[in-house]
């Protein structure tokens, strides 16, 4: 029991040190603010316990009123002077807990945009990321943990001070204290374990809630909503969140009140027996009254500084067990950048997916299984399949967001997992069927880092004749600045569906990679507009390796190559007259598209 105490101070030392260490990274002002506030609070502190005694000393002597007078001004002198440097810091450090809480955020940003894309779509990850960041934004959980530490120097200092003017009186009287100092904070710790079992349930209320109330927030599900008469369901999921939320408050209230019951009472006690043993000293003529007010003050002081040291404590050791999500968060390894091979950029790389197959993390289930093609520069290469057979999750592996569970991704003759991923990445160009627009200006949503280059808008004009959206953005009151969406500005420009599309090719256009992938790309456009994007992308990849996904046979006619995915396997490979003749799956799914042209 001893040991795993002993483990359990460890690694909350560490964890301290951790966040201590990334705090002072972030803000090297905030502890030395919080240490000047410590000691500024030490003399205030000795001030309110020395103060009465100077003046009914005067009072009850020879009551010389100029020297009352000299003593109760200097006092409010000294302690006007004590509550400005206190107000002067509580501003500073204000200002530098914000600028921590936003550095955290950078910073668990950071991990979140270096996180492999695996571990960003697994569900149990954005749980830890709820429970990590949840202590921070709703508990304070860095902020009450570093005052706690600065409050155990603080209180430290003057208890030493006041355990010596104590013991004087009564080392018995010192005793007394510390035995109901420590019923309370037994009582607090119960309080305190409560809370954190409680916050951890309610990290999943919240994420619960969250998504429940975005719903009812989003435009996007408005019509939906209506048209199938949703709405009791969703407030039905609300009110039952809300339900479960508050039966855990009230449960947790109950607990909670039961021990600030007792606490109560405790301290009711340890009042009592200072006021009666203080009083008898009086009485028997050991200590003035001056005496009195000065030991009764100390009393008070050493009771609720050791309350406090060790309440300070066990919350620190609190906050550190909120924060251990967090350290699991960040332990999270980034995505893999290996350094061991470059690619030549200006050569057209040949890709051999050898043996592949692949499940998803905690899943039992194969996604892919046993795949292999070979892939080269100038190849258009059509892959097709019903739902769910596969084809997506394959261009997440050619991308390097999904490491194989068996078998090996080669690129120019090298595994892609020995190549620097943000260099590998540069080779493709991606228009994900639900590819998203940022509420950034037209010009920075197709340009992204280059926006700022010279020369840029002429660029920009380039990229919307060639998706023909030149004529439309030019007509907008700030043509390619103007800001898209409504989110932060209500002036922002809401396109189409195929127009916001035409955006994204053009924006992979632009990248002008060696590799282009379509996956359900002109979806969303109507015919004339998917041949305007077909003729653009036939004129500008000639010589590249152009991947496309599509539920539409129809655009397989003019693929080199075709590859029909059926449970995670190619199930049938060759172009779409090969695949015709052999008259297996992909031709009776052709054909059945077909029918539906047919008048």
């Amino acid at each position: 029991m001893v040991s795993t105490a002993l483990q359990g101070l460890k690694n909350d030392i560490i964890i301290a040190k951790h966040f201590l260490a990334l705090v002072t990274k972030i803000s090297k002002l905030y502890t030395a603010y919080i240490t000047l506030y410590a000691i500024v609070n030490c003399f205030d502190t000795f001030l309110i316990i020395m103060a009465p005694k100077f003046i009914i000393d005067e009072l009850l002597g020879e009551q010389r009123l100029t020297v009352i007078l000299t003593i109760i001004a200097a006092i409010i002198g000294l302690k006007f002077f004590l509550v400005c440097i206190k107000d002067f810091l509580d501003s500073k450090i204000n200002v530098e807990n914000l600028r921590i809480k936003e550095g955290f955020n950078l910073h668990i940003g950071n991990i979140i945009m270096d996180m492999p894309i695996e571990n960003i779509e697994d569900p149990k990850i954005l749980t830890l990321k709820k429970k990590a960041m949840f202590p921070i934004h709703d508990q304070d959980a860095i902020k009450r943990m570093l005052d706690g530490l600065f409050r155990i120097l603080q209180q430290f200092i003057v208890l030493i001070t006041i355990a010596g003017l104590l013991s004087i009186l009564n080392p018995l009287l010192m005793l007394a204290l510390l035995v109901i100092v420590l019923l309370n904070v037994r009582l607090l710790k119960n309080n305190q374990k409560n809370l954190y079992d409680f916050n951890s349930a309610l990290a999943e209320f919240d994420k619960k809630f969250d998504y429940y109330q975005n719903t009812t927030t989003d435009y996007s599900f408005g019509k939906d909503v209506r048209l199938y008469d949703a709405s009791n369901l969703v407030i039905g999921k609300i009110h039952s969140c809300v339900k479960s939320s508050i039966a855990a408050f009230f449960k947790l209230d109950r607990i909670q009140g039961r021990n600030n019951g007792l606490i109560n009472v405790n301290l009711q006690i340890q009042t009592l027996i200072v006021y009666l043993y203080l009083a008898y000293k009086v009485v028997t003529k050991s200590i003035s009254i001056a005496d009195f007010t000065m030991y009764m003050n100390a009393a008070n002081k050493f009771s609720s500084g050791l309350s406090d040291i060790l309440s300070s404590y066990n919350e620190i050791r609190q906050m550190c067990r909120y924060l251990e999500n967090y350290m699991k968060l960040e332990s999270i390894p980034a995505q893999k950048c290996s350094e061991s091979s470059s690619l030549d950029m200006k050569r057209e790389p040949v890709i051999e997916v050898r043996n592949v197959w692949f499940k998803y993390p905690r899943s039992h289930d194969y996604i892919l299984k046993n795949i292999s093609i070979t892939m080269n520069p100038g190849e258009k290469i059509s892959i097709v399949g019903l739902n769910g057979a596969g084809k997506t999750t394959f261009i997440k592996l050619l991308l390097g967001f999904y490491e194989p569970s068996k078998g090996e991704i080669y690129v120019a003759g090298k595994p892609i997992k020995e190549y620097n991923f943000e260099e590998y990445v540069r080779l493709f160009s991606v228009v994900f069927q639900d590819s998203k627009l940022f509420s950034f200006s037209i010009k920075e949503n197709l340009l992204l880092n280059d926006h700022y280059h010279a020369g840029s808008n002429q660029v920009v004009g380039d990229i919307l004749k060639r998706v023909s959206m030149y004529d439309y953005v030019n007509s907008l009151n700030n043509g390619a600045d103007s800001l898209m969406f409504k989110m932060l500005d209500d002036g922002g420009v809401e396109f189409s569906g195929g127009q916001n599309q035409k955006l994204v090719v053009g924006r992979a256009l632009h990248k002008n990679a060696s590799i282009l992938i379509l996956d359900e790309a002109t979806s969303a456009l109507d015919p004339v507009s998917e041949k305007e994007i077909d003729d653009i992308i036939d004129a500008n990849t000639q010589d590249k390796l152009v991947i496309f996904i599509s539920h539409k046979l129809s655009s397989c006619q003019k693929a080199d190559k075709v590859l029909f995915f059926q449970d995670g396997e190619i199930a049938e490979s060759g172009n779409h007259k090969e695949l015709m003749e052999l008259n297996r799956e992909y031709a009776a799914l052709y054909r059945l598209q077909m029918e539906n042209y047919i008048a």
